[in-house]
């Protein structure tokens, strides 16, 4: 059963809105600013240390296989990371597009 700390692999509302989601949203949209200017090699180790802030913190990286949910491996955490801090970035983006001028 997942916990409130961890982090859930999957789409949809109940997945989106689970507690260790939103935590792990929020830990991304503080980190962004650093991300971006981040160069290739210092995104893959701050991508790994938020990886490790979260399972030092009790939480895992969860993905289902069926009605079980089990941790996934770390490189397939960090790139779960990563994914999250481009989404930010297009989110950002269109964000500004549809914003309208005065």
């Amino acid at each position: 059963v997942p916990m409130s700390c961890d982090v859930l692999f999957g789409k949809g509302f109940p997945i989106r809105n689970h507690v260790g989601n939103k935590k792990f949203r929020a830990l991304i949209a503080d980190c962004q600013k650093s991300y971006e200017k981040a160069k290739r090699g210092e995104k893959i180790i701050l991508a790994q240390a938020i990886v490790d802030t979260l399972i030092e913190s009790s939480g895992m990286f969860l993905k289902p296989d069926g009605d079980v949910w089990f941790p996934v491996e770390n490189d397939v955490a960090r790139t779960k990371v990563s994914d999250a801090f481009r989404t930010l970035r297009m989110d950002q983006r269109k964000s500004v597009e549809t914003t309208p001028k005065k």
